[in-house]
């Protein structure tokens, strides 16, 4: 199982505010796995359910998708807003070379030396092959 996986509520729940949400996650309520990459998507997962799989961050998107917190394995909110980072990357390669199974297949790692802060999941959500 992933370190970490995406969530919504269940059952046509919805929440305002990450107060709500951690109600019914410390409650035991059921999320649907919504991610993809994990082969679990949509499923279901309870607080139980992640703590059984060695799941030790859960992303819960909440007021229609608009909002996340990242839940730890004991329940508590980490954080409150998610940061978006704009990296730009140099790649030399062969003029054969297809950059974009590169960009693909690249393995890459952001590290906070920040006390108190920890860098828990990163993702491309797009890039642009400029020259």
């Amino acid at each position: 199982m992933k370190n970490s996986l995406t969530v919504v509520p269940a059952y046509g729940r919805d929440y305002k505010n990450q107060k709500e949400v951690l109600l019914d996650w410390n409650g035991g309520k059921d999320f649907i796995i919504k991610d993809i990459p994990s082969g679990h998507d949509g499923r279901m997962l309870n607080k139980r359910d992640a703590e059984h799989l060695g799941v030790k961050y859960v992303r819960i998107r909440y007021d229609v998708g608009r909002k996340i917190i990242i839940v730890g394995s004991r329940g508590k909110g980490l954080i409150e807003s998610i940061v978006s980072v704009n990296v730009r990357l140099i790649i030399r390669s062969g003029k054969d070379t297809d950059i974009n199974e590169v960009v693909n297949e690249m393995n890459y790692d952001f590290v906070s030396k920040t006390k108190g802060a920890e860098i828990i999941d990163s993702d491309i959500r797009d890039y642009e092959i400029v020259e």
